[in-house]
């Protein structure tokens, strides 16, 4: 099978969201019992997981979508 750019590229990219995802995990843990700080951090966490999951169902249909 041909190397496919565009799912190369997919499969950077949800690489990169799980990274910053656990990024902001590592975040969250620190921080510890400040309140507003873990709200937003909280917030912030939960974007970065959805951004991850929906790279990852991308890269999960690029086959379909792309014909590759």
């Amino acid at each position: 099978m041909p190397k496919c750019e565009q799912r190369e590229r997919l499969l950077g990219e949800w690489q990169e969201s799980v990274a910053n995802f656990s990024d902001a995990v590592k975040r969250l843990r620190q921080c510890n019992e400040d309140g507003s700080k873990f709200a937003e951090q909280h917030e912030a966490t939960e974007r970065a997981r959805l951004h991850a999951e929906n790279a990852r169902m991308i890269v999960e249909h690029h086959p379909s979508d792309h014909g590759c």
